[in-house]
C-alpha cells in the first residue's frame, strides 16, 4: 500500500514539474541537455540513492518515448492501414485481400529507414 502511495506521490511531482517547465516563459532557462542532466544527478547522489535512481528511472522512461516518437511505423498512418485492411478486407498490404506485401516494404524504407540514422547518429558521434 505505501508503494502504491508513493508511486501516486512522485507521478504527481512529475506531472506538476513536467507541466510547469511546458507552460513556463522560462522553458529555456528550465530545460538543459547532458550537461543539466549530470548537475541534477549530482544533486540527487547528495539526497541519498532512492532519489537518484527514481531520477534515473525517470530520465530513461523519458527517453524511451522520446526515441519512440519519430518511428513513422509506430504513427497512426501504418497503424491506420493495417486497421482498414483488416475491418474492410480491403487489400493494401495482405495478398489475401489483393494486397501488395511490398507496400509495406517501401512504406517502412521510405519512411522509417532515415529515422533509424537520425536515432543511431548521435551514438556514433560520442563513440
Amino acid at each position: 500500500m505505501e508503494a502504491i502511495k508513493r508511486g501516486t506521490e512522485d507521478t504527481y511531482l512529475y506531472v506538476t514539474a513536467l507541466s510547469r517547465i511546458l507552460f513556463s516563459k522560462k522553458v529555456k532557462e528550465a530545460v538543459g541537455g547532458p550537461i543539466a542532466m549530470g548537475q541534477a544527478a549530482i544533486q540527487q547522489q547528495k539526497l541519498g540513492l532512492p532519489g537518484l535512481v527514481s531520477m534515473a528511472a525517470t530520465f530513461s522512461i523519458s527517453l524511451g518515448i522520446m526515441n519512440l516518437l519519430p518511428i513513422p511505423i509506430l504513427d497512426g498512418g501504418h497503424l491506420l492501414l493495417l486497421a482498414i485492411e483488416k475491418t474492410f478486407h480491403i487489400g493494401i498490404f495482405d495478398p489475401k485481400y489483393g494486397g501488395d506485401p511490398v507496400l509495406f516494404q517501401h512504406f517502412f524504407w521510405f519512411y522509417s529507414h532515415p529515422a533509424v540514422y537520425i536515432m543511431i547518429l548521435p551514438g556514433m558521434a560520442i563513440i
